[in-house]
């Protein structure tokens, strides 16, 4: 029979009269048909205060140390919460107590390796009742004076990459900005005729195929604006062009997509209605000097 080795390091701390400490290594041999758990800590405290059944700890050099590692053939660490309570539950609680100038993490997560979907957190909220479920919720509270970002995302600027994709209706309580300082930009130039593009532009109204590409979760409701591919032939930077996520790959819709930037349609929009004003205010002009003729003939 073929046997399981388990390295168990545990720190014992005799605390009565504070006289001793005394550290152990062991060695857990565990059967490779074992069907049980080969170690269960368990505790039968039933006071009202929170306590430990497991404490694992390292003090190493600052900088060094990990506290636990866990390995598994699909499942490194699993956690469940069984008591029924009207209380705040947490299936896993990771404070960062750090004191130094350092980034800290709360939790940190790192999917890779393989040619599969990888998907560094998975978050998930279910069950009955009608109380709202979030998926993912985060806060940041970092006092006065600092950065706050509760959600940063980064990706490389490719036709398969997105620092946030969200199959859905988004809603967003504050402002949506894009950077656009001065600094940030070079080949600047003015825009050329706004008119001439808006008039090339056909406003649609139209429905998506959400009964019939349901993964999408696309709109219901009747909704107006245009086709990309109309737009990429009058103003092409503002189609972007798209690989399919993978988790939304549809036999009907193989290769990319085309994706529009309708607010980068606000300055041609702005330059149209510029020209137009200009076109209007030399119109008012001649109908000025046209008057002022008519009055001089009629004398």
């Amino acid at each position: 029979m073929k046997s399981l080795h388990f390295l168990l390091f545990t720190t014992i701390i005799i605390c009565a009269s504070g006289l001793a400490v005394s550290a152990q290594v062991h060695v857990i041999d565990a059967p490779s048909d074992l069907t049980t758990s080969v170690l269960k800590v368990e505790s039968t405290y039933t006071g009202n205060s929170d306590k430990e059944a497991l404490v694992i700890k390292v003090l190493p050099n600052p900088g060094y140390g990990i506290g636990a590692s866990f390995f598994g053939g699909y499942i490194g660490l699993q956690s469940n919460i069984n008591t029924a309570t009207s209380i705040e539950t947490f299936a896993g609680s990771f404070v960062n107590n750090h004191n130094g100038n350092g980034i800290k993490y709360g939790i940190y997560a790192e999917a890779k390796n393989g040619t599969g979907i990888k998907k560094a957190i998975y978050s998930k909220a279910s069950g009955n009742g009608t109380n709202t479920k979030y998926g993912i919720y985060a806060e940041c509270d970092g006092g006065p004076g600092g950065n706050e970002v509760v959600i940063e995302g980064e990706a490389s600027i490719d036709a398969s990459s997105w620092a946030a994709y969200f199959d859905g209706q988004v809603n967003v309580d504050g402002l949506v900005v894009n950077p656009s300082d001065e600094r940030l930009k070079y080949n600047i130039a003015d825009l050329e005729s706004g008119m001439d593009y808006l008039l090339q532009l056909k406003p649609l109204s139209y429905e998506y195929k959400s009964a019939e590409i349901p993964n999408f979760n696309l709109p219901i409701q009747r909704k107006s604006g245009f086709l990309a591919q109309d737009v990429n032939q009058i103003l092409p930077h503002l189609v972007k062009k798209a690989k399919t996520p993978a988790h939304l790959k549809n036999i009907e819709l193989p290769g990319t997509l085309l994706h529009l930037n309708y607010l980068g349609l606000l300055p041609v929009i702005t330059n149209a209605i510029q020209e137009q004003q200009e076109m209007l205010m030399s119109q008012k002009t001649i109908i000025n000097e046209v008057r002022e003729l008519i009055k001089k003939i009629d004398k």
